[in-house]
């Protein structure tokens, strides 16, 4: 198991870009996209998802260790409920 850092930025960004499950779906497929190395814009998912600028220029890496992030908290349902 490999440990990445993150940017301290990124690490305390505002969870308001993140507050459906629709937002975290659209990160979740930017960052796959981008992992495949496609031209993708981050202005693509305005207004509904806010792409962050730090998560646009990441290494491949830390990608990974985002979708990874997303995924588990798609996964734990309180977080999702609290919420709503």
């Amino acid at each position: 198991m490999a440990c990445v850092l993150t940017l301290q930025s990124v690490s305390q960004m505002s969870v308001r870009v993140l507050q459906t499950e629709d937002s975290i779906k659209d990160l979740i497929l930017f960052q796959k996209e981008r992992l495949l190395h496609e031209d993708i814009d981050a202005t693509a998912m305005l207004p509904q998802t806010v792409i962050p600028r730090e998560l646009e220029n990441i290494p491949d890496e830390e990608r990974r260790g985002v979708i990874r992030a997303l995924r588990w908290v798609m996964d734990d349902e309180n977080i999702l409920q609290r919420k709503q």
